[in-house]
């Protein structure tokens, strides 16, 4: 299986390519008032609301900026995540773990 590796701060992610639809540099993200910690805001791609998930910000790494948002595929809207660095990888064997649908986390003991 092959992966866009995703890195912010001192976290990396793996999006499935299968589940990618996009990828926005400096994305345009406008933050909601009230909007859940894990929610960085929303955008539009292709006429559909885009909703960017800044997981990140479980690992206290939140910002403001980033360079890249990676937009996943959906039903009406579209899902989001926002990174600094976008890079290939295949997976080599190591275990990942799924945090949410298209995105993992390698494992570690």
């Amino acid at each position: 299986m092959r992966y866009i590796e995703i890195i912010s701060g001192p976290q990396t992610l793996y999006i499935d390519e299968e589940e990618l639809e996009a990828i926005i540099e400096n994305p345009s993200v406008h933050r909601v008032p009230g909007q859940p910690q894990d929610i960085a805001g929303i955008s539009y791609y292709m006429g559909k609301l885009v909703v960017y998930y800044n997981p990140f910000d479980m690992c206290g790494t939140a910002q403001e900026v980033y360079r890249c948002g990676i937009i996943l595929r959906g039903g009406t809207g579209y899902r989001g995540i926002l990174s600094d660095t976008v890079g290939e990888e295949t997976n080599n064997g190591q275990e990942m773990e799924q945090i949410i649908k298209g995105v993992w986390v390698k494992k570690h003991d």
